[in-house]
């Protein structure tokens, strides 16, 4: 009878462990991402981020010129519905900025800009993005942007 109460003891132990209780959840990893998974233990790569915010460029060339060395900043807010607010401020100057609507395609990674006055629609390339950190850069008719910014 010992033997029987033992054996049925560890049925029912062997029963309710779950033998997948050190397995990894897989998922976005990173707090900051819009799609964080608390749960995941192991990063599946999926992170998913938000451009909604305010963004400053640390780095900024055309042509491999620098033209940060003439603006005290040179600053993008994105919204949530859709606007965008780009705000600069020369060196000795007033501050200017123009208005306008974003749209990201994370299958290409183009990120559009238009601005309200017209113009042309600028097709950024985003090379780097994490949340904290963009990198983009551009062809236009004054050249090759190569930017980076960081969230503030």
């Amino acid at each position: 009878m010992k033997k029987i109460i033992i054996l049925s003891a560890l049925l029912i132990f062997a029963c309710s462990s779950d033998s997948n209780d050190n397995a990894d959840i897989t998922g976005c990893t990173d707090p900051n991402a819009v799609n964080y998974n608390p749960s995941a233990t192991q990063s599946d790569g999926s992170c998913q981020y938000s451009f909604v915010g305010d963004w400053r460029a640390y780095y900024y060339t055309i042509d491999n010129d620098d033209i940060l060395f003439i603006v005290n900043y040179f600053d993008i807010s994105f919204f949530d519905d859709g606007t965008m607010l780009i705000d600069t401020e020369l060196i000795g100057g007033a501050p200017f900025g123009s208005t306008g609507t974003y749209n990201f395609d994370s299958e290409t990674n183009i990120l559009s800009l238009i601005a309200d006055e017209g113009g042309a629609i600028e097709f950024w390339n985003v090379t780097y993005f994490d949340g904290d950190l963009l990198d983009m850069n551009l062809t236009d008719v004054s050249g090759y942007h190569d930017t980076q910014w960081a969230r503030y």
